[in-house]
């Protein structure tokens, strides 16, 4: 289950899939509360990509977030340092890549499919070390063979 549980309202979406490299923006609420959803145009194009069925999802809890639920200064210093390390190793480590971030109530997750899950053994607690210190958050694998988080997040 997701960190930031249901949602009220689908994410009213702006994609630009003429570059393949581009992420799409939407927002909506939780629980009354803000919601910013960023997806990769390309995975959806191809969503679900059925060579990764694995979803990995990575979530970190933000110690300083604003009233409104989204992250402070500081906490965007630190999601930008984790993000770009996520997308730096993940496609060497395990042939993947995040293709959904969702931000809200406190909390950021960023969604990955893969083939498999054995990577997080020698990849995870590293991760975490660097990144969580001591702030609730995970990182957990589950089977998600027809990509559901990801279409219902980007519908």
């Amino acid at each position: 289950m997701a960190l930031f549980g249901r949602k009220d309202k689908a994410p009213a979406a702006q994609p630009d899939p003429a570059n393949e490299d581009k992420w799409a923006l939407g927002q909506g609420k939780v629980n009354g509360q803000p919601l910013i959803v960023r997806w990769d145009v390309a995975a959806k194009q191809r969503c679900p990509d059925l060579r990764r069925p694995i979803k990995v999802t990575i979530g970190i809890q933000f110690p300083n977030p604003k009233p409104n639920g989204l992250p402070s200064v500081e906490d965007d210093e630190h999601l930008g340092a984790m993000e770009e390390a996520l997308f730096a190793e993940l496609p060497a480590v395990a042939d993947a890549a995040p293709v959904l971030v969702l931000t809200t109530n406190g909390m950021r997750e960023w969604i990955v499919y893969a083939a498999t899950h054995q990577w997080l053994q020698s990849w995870a607690p590293d991760f975490q070390e660097r990144f969580l210190k001591g702030r609730p958050g995970k990182v957990e694998a589950t089977q998600e063979p027809g990509w559901g988080t990801f279409t219902e997040w980007t519908k």
